[in-house]
């Protein structure tokens, strides 16, 4: 009993240290250090209880958190930090619901716009169907997660306007919500379209993802990096003609040299899509060779109906780096072929998912002309007859 008195005393007194530092961190900004320092009594086993809740914090008040932000001052907590940005992240993008939390139930006024319903969320912000004005034009909002992340995408998306890429309508800010305003895409998402047990014909899966290999060869071509391609980001107009979206992570060479040089993380976006270089610059340097990893990594989930690698964020990035992907053929449900040769499907996958940059499919533009030569090919081979034949005599 006098155990259980004393931990439920440690647990009050833990709790009381919590509420105490929000109430610092969201009144005076306070930081987990300046708060250890200054008050009485604090117990350093709670050091990571109160990064996680600074973590979660900052997220809820649009203020991006990153491991660097904590290694200064907590360099023994290296593993335990990235660990719990991770998993605060990925509770935070599954819960959090920016306008439902401050402007009650849908539909709801919203600025100019009348919002409907919730239709997508990812690790950048929450997307919504609108109507505009008394037209009652039909858009899509996204509400960022971070507060400076809307006016950069905006300006990114202006730049490689192309067919298959969503439209920027309008960029703004509406009592103190930052928003992102679109075009409305009629269809599904390509993650929608195909599961394990769904699986996307061949031919159907190589020509969409060569349209987005024609798309990003211009956006490429404008210095632009999108470094979160996945199904999910990749709409389906029509169910039929793809168009890429969620920019928030996008940057330039420019932007990527000066991060690189400040040592700032770039193990950014969804893991099971992420590049080996992402990880570790063993591999390379992060650029437009980790967008041509990452359609590869979307071109072998629509052959097989799986992702290359699973597991936790930490057990995915050990693959990503350490062990090469099942071959395609390896699985007894495809229908792939896998002879050698330089047109054959699983080798044009699995070269655009190779681990060092030198070894990798070089650009966009090279992946979407090995896909179209395959794709001539198979035009060019002889069809065979499912008819009986028939006994001239």
């Amino acid at each position: 009993i006098y155990g259980a008195v004393q931990t439920m005393e440690s647990a009050i007194h833990n709790y009381k240290v919590l509420i105490q530092y929000e109430q610092h961190k969201r009144k005076f900004g306070m930081t987990v250090t300046e708060f250890a320092r200054s008050h009485a009594g604090f117990d350093r086993c709670m050091e990571l209880d109160l990064i996680a809740l600074d973590i979660e914090i900052r997220l809820q008040l649009g203020d991006p958190a990153f491991v660097e932000d904590y290694l200064h001052d907590f360099p023994q907590y290296q593993k335990q930090i990235r660990r719990t940005l991770d998993e605060v992240r990925t509770k935070f993008v599954e819960t959090f619901c920016p306008l439902q939390d401050r402007f009650g139930l849908f539909p709801t006024k919203f600025a100019d716009y009348m919002i409907h319903r919730e239709i997508g969320r990812g690790g950048m912000g929450v997307v919504y169907e609108a109507t505009l004005g008394a037209e009652q034009k039909p858009c899509a909002i996204k509400i960022p997660f971070c507060k400076v992340s809307q006016n950069r995408e905006a300006e990114i998306m202006e730049r490689v306007q192309h067919s298959g890429v969503c439209q920027v309508l309008d960029v703004g800010e509406f009592q103190d919500t930052p928003y992102l305003c679109t075009n409305l895409i009629n269809g599904d998402s390509l993650k929608e379209m195909f599961s394990p047990t769904k699986i996307l014909p061949v031919c159907t899966a190589v020509k969409i993802v060569r349209d987005v290999a024609d798309c990003f060869q211009w956006i490429h071509g404008r210095d632009v990096i999108h470094f979160d391609i996945k199904p999910s980001n990749i709409m389906m107009e029509n169910n039929q003609i793809p168009i890429v979206t969620d920019f928030g992570l996008s940057t330039t060479t420019d932007r990527i040299r000066t991060k690189i040089n400040e040592g700032r993380e770039l193990a950014f976006g969804s893991p099971q899509y992420m590049a080996p270089e992402m990880f570790d610059r063993k591999f390379g340097t992060p650029g437009f060779q980790s967008d041509v990893y990452s359609l590869g990594t979307v071109l072998y989930e629509l052959l097989t109906g799986r992702k290359p690698f699973m597991g936790s964020p930490d057990t995915i990035a050990e693959q990503v780096c350490n062990y090469p992907p099942a071959r395609p053929s390896d699985f007894e449900h495809v229908d792939i072929d896998s002879h050698s040769g330089t047109i054959c499907l699983e080798t044009i996958c699995l070269n655009a998912m190779q681990k060092h940059t030198c070894d990798r499919t070089p650009s966009v533009t090279a992946f979407g002309q090995q896909l179209g030569q395959w794709q001539n090919r198979q035009q060019r081979r002889p069809v065979v007859s499912l008819l009986p034949r028939v006994n001239a005599a």
